[in-house]
């Protein structure tokens, strides 16, 4: 599709922290595994404003709601997002958070 924006996202570390990242952040499935914005920071059901204004507030955008698994090697997990806009700015600075160096 045109004109959408390819983000990546790297997180590094000990093998137990990248587990502890997919835990609190990701949805395994089978053979993929997808960091999902509703886990992090779930949506309420009828959030003040709309969906949208409230996708926008929260995340950062409201136009895709997971990265998939582009890379997974020891220590490094690398995740892809194809959206309309860039990367979900609010989602990204707020998810080390629980995870200081």
């Amino acid at each position: 599709m045109s004109n959408f924006v390819h983000n990546l996202l790297t997180v590094t570390g000990k093998q137990a922290e990248i587990g502890a990242f997919i835990q609190r952040f990701c949805v395994e499935q089978e053979d993929t595994i997808e960091l999902s914005y509703g886990k992090a920071l779930p949506m309420p059901r009828a959030p003040r404003g709309g969906q949208v204004a409230w996708a926008n507030k929260h995340w950062g955008t409201a136009d895709a709601e997971t990265f998939i698994v582009e890379e997974r090697e020891d220590g490094r997990l690398t995740l892809a997002l194809q959206a309309p806009t860039p990367r979900p700015w609010r989602f990204t600075r707020s998810t080390p958070k629980p995870f200081p160096r």
